[in-house]
């Protein structure tokens, strides 16, 4: 079982208070941050948020409770590697438990060009996550809206996770596009609500 975790920022109205731990210079506005897990279905199995721009995705993922969930299902201390559940991220995840990461060139010692194909292949499937953020503002597009997204006066975090579940609701009615790339069934409404 694979899994692809990445990050999402979303621009917000600045706020009154604070507004120094919400700004991004990178983007020039003030944001937040989440994190997803979505798998080979177009799910979004874990999200986690909402962090402020300061917070590395390395320590959003440790305090997320992710990797505790995955010792409850018991899906990562299997003795044998090809069972154990893995997840594929970007390199600011280098250094977190069960998550794999594009292989890097070492000091005066470049990449072999099979490990560049690997990762350029591996890129491209990490898209996936993307394309579920995508689909997740294309659907519910006031999550967009950073004028009313405003810390403190209304629940930010709230209407982009509710914006998920529904957007996973959608996906069991409709399918998604990452399901076809990996040709994944998806669970009917009513098994992924009862959590099978």
């Amino acid at each position: 079982m694979w899994g692809f975790i990445d990050g999402a920022m979303r621009a917000i109205c600045r706020p009154d208070k604070s507004q120094e731990i919400y700004y991004s210079g990178y983007n020039k506005c003030h944001t937040v941050k989440y994190q997803a897990l979505s798998t080979l279905d177009g799910l979004i199995r874990h999200l986690a948020g909402l962090y402020t721009e300061q917070e590395s995705d390395c320590t959003v993922y440790q305090s997320s409770g992710l990797l505790g969930k995955f010792q409850e299902l018991q899906l990562v201390d299997d003795p044998d590697p090809d069972k154990r559940f893995y997840i594929y991220g970007d390199p600011a995840y280098s250094l977190s438990y069960w998550i794999i990461c594009a292989y890097q060139a070492q000091p005066n010692q470049p990449l072999y060009p099979l490990l560049q194909k690997v990762n350029t292949h591996m890129a491209s499937l990490r898209i996936s996550v993307e394309h579920g953020f995508a689909r997740l503002m294309m659907l519910w597009g006031y999550n967009g809206f950073k004028m009313g997204l405003k810390i403190g006066l209304s629940p930010v975090a709230a209407y982009f996770m509710v914006s998920a579940l529904f957007c996973n609701i959608h996906s069991c009615f409709h399918g998604n596009q990452t399901s076809k790339k990996f040709h994944c069934s998806l669970p009917s409404v009513h098994n992924y609500l009862a959590g099978a």
